[in-house]
């Protein structure tokens, strides 16, 4: 193919050589024969002549077929970047598709957002129609439409149900409308009443307001007057419980604690201690009407009991104080022994029968920011010399009252220093069969020593509950030999002793000198 496209350059290399071979004749001829030369000139003349126009004709068939070239050249160039073109179009829309499937697969559908029915739990609910289909495409679809229809039912249950929530709120209210009109009646009723029960002395109105301020008692103290108090009917005349305190405060107390509901602060939890029943949205509800009738009957009764308070001015309790003040602060030490308004006596009698008088009362109230509780004696019958407030210390051996027993209370200053308990401050020692008898059970226990009453444990690890009954009587054998121990000091203070044989002889006194 490349030697008949190029046959004229052939041709043109034949006449160059003829062209050649003519000049050399011509030029051998000169050498050998110059007389022969003008003879020989004419033919050769003749031949170059006709070699002459045959390259004339090569050359332009050369023309021809160089300017053919370079069109077919140019036009393979043109087709060349046609193609070119369409080759570089192609690899635009490709990588514009490219971008495109991308943004598709990118793209945030709103139902991938939707929370979707997990698939098992779909394949378990659904309808085989649209669990078959295998496409994935189409499951998700499918998944989308089972997804609305169960929200469609799913709204208008929920639209019955508020229909239904309305409908018994509104029967709610107008029941609770009807029982405040008939709790108005009531207490009509019993005030008109009472005229009667003085008449049959029947305590039904006391009782029932002793019922109402112990709702208002912390959940310690409430525990100790519901056990006094079944203690007391149950042996008649042992003992005597009352409340005392100021009640309008407890019932503003509680009443502002049961706005609030739920307590959601440190302080709140620290005021929802003082709370005979802990506070939720619906004892809220429940007890609001009540605590209305109780602040409006406190507002109309008489000034509440004061509280009695120590009157010890000693040189370790005036120290024990500063020491206090000095380390942690007046003010805090305020908070810590702040005390519930409200507060349990019991009143111990001396025996049994009806004709047994009061020989002790106990004044129990309540910390709630240490969560503890003191007990203070008070009325001691026949106690002259002795410091009332002693009595009760190590009625049980070791406990002695004078540190809190509550273990949490050590670490009230972050562990920058333990907290110490005093009980002058505190009005009160917090003796740990008090707190038993409270309900509130700390895991230290006092320290154990050789006793005649019994120790605090039975066995290692084993505490022993104390009940109301065990205290009464301890206490009561308390008070015999504080009673023994009173007519000795008396008889130091006339000067008399029994049986010591100081002069006089026979069975009377004799008289020191």
């Amino acid at each position: 193919m490349p030697n008949q496209s190029l046959s004229h350059l052939d041709a043109l290399s034949e006449v160059c050589r003829q062209l050649r071979e003519i000049g050399g004749q011509l030029m051998q001829a000169k050498a050998e024969s110059p007389a022969d030369l003008q003879r020989t000139i004419p033919g050769l003349v003749t031949q170059s002549n006709q070699l002459f126009v045959a390259l004339k004709a090569r050359n332009r068939q050369t023309y021809n077929h160089t300017r053919a070239t370079k069109q077919a050249t140019t036009d393979a160039k043109l087709q060349m970047d046609r193609q070119q073109l369409g080759l570089q179009n192609f690899h635009y829309e490709r990588r514009h598709l490219e971008k495109e499937i991308q943004k598709c697969e990118e793209f945030d559908s709103i139902y991938q957002d939707i929370n979707l029915v997990p698939v098992e739990e779909f394949m378990a609910r659904a309808p085989a129609e649209l669990t078959s289909i295998m496409d994935p495409h189409q499951l998700m679809i499918n998944r989308l439409n089972f997804e609305m229809s169960e929200r469609l039912r799913m709204e208008k249950e929920q639209n019955n149900q508020h229909e239904l929530q309305s409908k018994l709120l509104s029967e709610n209210k107008r029941a609770k409308a009807e029982l405040e009109k008939l709790d108005g009646q009531l207490e009509a009723f019993l005030k008109g009443s009472i005229p009667l029960q003085e008449s049959l002395k029947l305590p039904i109105e006391t009782e029932r307001k002793q019922s109402d301020t112990a709702r208002l008692l912390p959940i310690p103290l409430f525990v100790l007057f519901r056990h006094a108090l079944g203690y007391s009917e149950a042996f008649g005349h042992t003992i005597t419980v009352d409340i005392q305190g100021d009640a309008a405060t407890a019932a503003a107390l509680l009443q502002s604690q049961t706005a609030s509901s739920l307590p959601s602060s440190p302080a709140q939890q620290s005021h929802q201690r003082f709370l005979a029943v802990p506070v939720t949205s619906m004892s809220a509800a429940l007890l609001a009407p009540r605590l209305a009738h109780i602040l409006e009957r406190q507002g109309s009764s008489a000034p509440s009991t004061p509280r009695p308070t120590h009157d010890r001015d000693d040189d370790e309790g005036g120290l024990s104080a500063k020491k206090h003040k000095a380390r942690h602060g007046s003010l805090g030490l305020d908070q810590f022994y702040k005390r519930h308004p409200l507060e349990v006596v019991i009143t111990i009698n001396k025996d049994d029968t009806p004709q047994s008088h009061p020989i002790l009362k106990l004044r129990f109230a309540y910390l709630a920011n240490l969560n503890i509780v003191v007990v203070a004696p008070e009325e001691c019958a026949g106690i002259l010399y002795l410091d009332k407030r002693d009595m009760l210390g190590n009625l049980f051996p070791g406990d002695t009252g004078t540190e809190s027993p509550n273990p949490t209370n050590q670490f009230l200053f972050n562990g920058e220093d333990a907290f110490e308990f005093d009980a002058l401050q505190a009005n009160g020692h917090a003796y740990h069969w008090a707190q038993h008898l409270c309900g509130l059970d700390f895991a230290s226990t006092p320290p154990q020593q050789p006793d005649v009453v019994g120790k605090w444990v039975q066995e290692p690890g084993l505490p022993r509950r104390v009940y109301l009954a065990k205290v009464i009587e301890v206490v009561r054998v308390r008070r015999r030999g504080w009673k023994q121990l009173e007519k000795q000091l008396e008889s130091l203070r006339m000067f008399l002793v029994e049986g010591l044989g100081f002069g006089g002889g026979g069975d009377g006194p004799d008289v020191l000198c």
